[in-house]
């Protein structure tokens, strides 16, 4: 009887660490699968995975456009600027070298001829000229301005440009300030870009005075 109640005892143990065992099976199943749940839960949607929205995709667009923007504003810019200075630069030197030639050839005269214009417009006035008597073979040397060239013509030889073809000279006025004891002429001499199409970026002029005493 007391064996009996003894395997009794031991069968009742036994059932009781089983379903013990089966409690925490049951318990960590479910603990496994709340986590696999919130895993699935914290996935991103399968639209996000890859590829862009289009809150980004807008964005991106925006962007691009703004560098493309600027990227353009800035090269105009500088072809704008080039632009300019080589315009400044051919009015600049088509000035100093007319006016350096106007200066050496009325320091080099002997004196004033007879047919010379004084204070008018030659780049207005066809015909009109400025004449000095130098010395040979360069008798006489003549200044006319002619389409917007300011020519010169020496001697027997045929008349020259001394003004490139990009500019033209609006206005060339000679004055004589001869006195009782020297010959002397000073000039004003105009000069501007050619710019038919009216383009800001081609607008230069600029003038020079300047004046010599005859030798």
């Amino acid at each position: 009887m007391m064996i009996s109640n003894k395997f009794q005892v031991t069968s009742n143990k036994l059932g009781f660490i089983s379903e013990l065992a089966r409690g925490r099976n049951s318990s960590s199943r479910r603990r496994e699968g709340f986590i696999s749940e919130r895993r699935e839960e914290t996935k991103l949607p399968s639209h996000r995975r890859g590829g862009f929205t289009l809150i980004e995709l807008l964005i991106y667009l925006a962007l691009v456009a703004i560098f493309l923007t600027a990227a353009t504003t800035s090269m105009w810019d500088i072809i704008l600027g080039s632009t300019k200075s080589s315009v400044e630069q051919e009015v600049q030197e088509s000035l100093r070298y007319a006016s350096h030639r106007l200066s050496f050839e009325i320091r080099n005269a002997n004196s004033i001829g007879a047919s010379s214009a004084f204070d008018v417009n030659l780049a207005a006035t066809p015909g009109a000229v400025l004449s000095l008597n130098s010395p040979a073979p360069n008798n006489p040397t003549e200044f006319r301005v002619a389409g917007g060239l300011l020519q010169i013509k020496q001697g027997s030889g045929d008349w020259t440009s001394i003004t490139s073809p990009a500019v033209e000279v609006t206005n060339l006025v000679f004055t004589d300030l001869t006195d009782g004891s020297s010959e002397n002429i000073k000039f004003t001499v105009t000069v501007r870009y050619l710019n038919p199409s009216g383009r800001s970026e081609w607008e230069k002029e600029a003038t020079f005075e300047g004046a010599g005493q005859l030798r």
